[in-house]
């Protein structure tokens, strides 16, 4: 994982679709700018949405896995 701010900017546009530009991107605001947590819902709440896909996928594919 790199810091968003060392790569160049083509790239930290495609990066904003990766799980991880989001995690980054939450524990810079709380470590380094004292963010709080309302500040934090966008990237909590896409982190959220992220694992909620995941895991509903990762459900559906171990069922129909099973069933074979």
């Amino acid at each position: 994982m790199v810091l968003p701010y060392m790569l160049p900017p083509w790239l930290q546009d495609i990066g904003w679709y990766a799980p991880n530009a989001w995690t980054i991107e939450a524990y810079h605001s709380v470590l380094w700018r004292g963010e709080d947590l309302m500040d934090l819902l966008p990237e909590l709440g896409w982190l959220l949405d992220v694992a909620i896909v995941g895991t509903t996928l990762a459900l559906l594919v171990s069922r129909l896995t099973l069933r074979s």
